[in-house]
C-alpha cells in the first residue's frame, strides 16, 4: 500500500492529540454525570481523526473506501455517545433501557456494513450518460471502475 503524508494528514493527527488529551483529562472526573458518554465520544473522535489521517494519507482507492467506512463509524460512536451524555446530564437517561441503546446503534452498524460491502468498487462515481438495452442514450449513475476504465 502506498502512502503520500502531506499537511492535512498532521492536521489530522494534532486533532486526534488534542482530542484524547482533552478525553484523558475529562476522564478524571467520572464521578460527575455523562463522563463516560462524554469520554467516549471524545476517544470516537480521536479514531474518526485517525482514520481520516489514513484516508487522506492513502493513495490506493480500496484503502481510501476502507478508511473513509470506519471513519464514518467512529462518527457515528460520537454521535450517539453525545446524545447519551446529554441524556445522563440532564438526569434524563432513565427511560433509555439497554434494548433501546441497541435500538440506536443498530442503524449505524447497518449502514456501516453496507457501505463495507460495497468495496469491490461499485460505488457511485458520478453521473454519465449510457446506452441502455434500448440503444438509446440515457442519464444514469456509473461505477467506479467504469469511471477508470469507461470502455468496459
Amino acid at each position: 500500500m502506498s502512502w503520500h503524508f502531506t499537511a492535512s494528514v498532521l492536521l489530522y493527527v494534532l486533532s486526534g492529540a488534542g482530542t484524547r488529551a482533552t478525553a484523558w483529562m475529562t476522564n478524571s472526573q467520572r464521578r460527575q454525570p455523562g463522563v463516560m458518554a462524554l469520554t467516549t465520544a471524545m476517544l470516537g473522535a480521536v479514531f474518526w481523526s485517525f482514520f481520516g489521517a489514513l484516508e487522506v494519507a492513502a493513495v490506493d482507492w480500496p484503502a481510501k473506501f476502507a478508511f473513509v467506512a470506519l471513519g464514518y463509524s467512529a462518527g457515528v460512536v460520537v454521535v450517539l455517545c453525545v446524545f447519551f451524555f446529554v441524556l445522563e446530564y440532564y438526569g434524563q437517561a432513565g427511560w433509555l433501557t439497554p434494548r433501546k441503546r441497541w435500538l440506536l446503534w443498530a442503524p449505524g452498524g447497518v449502514l456501516r456494513g453496507r457501505a463495507e460491502h460495497r468495496f469491490d468498487g461499485s460505488l457511485c462515481a458520478g453521473p454519465r450518460v449510457t446506452t441502455g438495452g434500448s440503444g438509446h442514450r440515457q442519464p444514469g449513475f456509473g461505477t467506479l471502475r467504469q469511471a477508470r476504465n469507461p470502455q468496459g
